[in-house]
This record gives C-alpha cells, structure tokens and sequence, in this order.
C-alpha cells in the first residue's frame, strides 16, 4: 500500500498544466480498464485514433466472466464524440460520448452506448470511467 502510495505521489508531482486528454486529428491512445460491477466482470483493452476535433474510432477486446455469457470474448468496434471542447473546463478533462458494434463469442451480437471522462495525469498517462453496457475504470496510455 505504502509503494502505491508513493507512485501516486509521483504521478501527481509529474502533472504539468499543459497535457491535454484528447488532442483531436491523430490523436491515439490505448486504454486497459476493468468493470468490477454488475453480475458479470470484464478486462477491457481498446484503441482510439483521433479523427478530428469532436469525433475518434478505434476497437476493442473485452474478456468477461460471469452473467450469461459465463466466459467469452466481446471484440467490437467503437465510434466517440468528445464534447469537453465545447465547454469551458481544463484541457485536461476528455469528456465524451459513443457507440460500440460487435460480437460477444461467436453467435451473440452487441450494440452498446457510454458515456465517459478521462484525466490527463501527465502527457502520457490519464484515467479513465466509461458507463455504460460494456462500461470500465482504467488507465489510457497516449501513443
């Protein structure tokens, strides 16, 4: 706990004012989160590229356990619209909205919607929560 702690510490002091959570056009990151809740748990990775100012895409991997999928693997593809540049708040807040189409195992079809936030920490690392159907906490890594 006390090594946890101090990386948090270090984390922290490493903030500068400057980074910014989503940086538009080209922007890439990769997310890994996990969804603790509900009846059915998840490891979640995915990926996002910048298409513009307001909008990303990207894809995912989700691996869950219980509920009525037992075991299985959900991979989808995933479409955002971040918003946070519309409002006036620091450009270390991502805030954003969207969509996610793909397969749960090899027979089960899935359209799942979130809403999110994330904070930029440093230049490269921010946190995250997404709400939603296949929703999770986690850390995102800028590429």
């Amino acid at each position: 706990m006390k090594k946890v702690l101090i990386l948090f510490a270090f984390l922290f002091s490493a903030t500068v004012f400057s980074q910014t959570a989503y940086n538009g056009g080209g922007d890439q990151k990769i997310s890994a989160g996990v969804n603790p809740l509900g009846n059915r748990n998840s490891l979640k990775l995915t990926y996002d590229y910048g298409l513009s100012e307001p909008f990303s895409i990207g894809g995912g991997l989700s691996l869950i356990t219980g509920g009525k999928y037992k075991e299985d693997f959900y991979i989808y593809a995933r479409g955002d619209f971040h918003f946070a540049s519309y409002l006036e708040i620091p450009r270390q807040w991502d805030l954003y909205t969207g969509v996610e189409l793909g397969a749960i195992g090899s027979e089960t079809f899935n359209i799942g919607f979130h809403i999110a936030a994330r904070y930029a920490v440093t230049n490269t690392i921010a946190v995250f929560t997404e709400l939603g159907s296949n929703g999770a906490i986690g850390v995102s890594f800028n590429l």
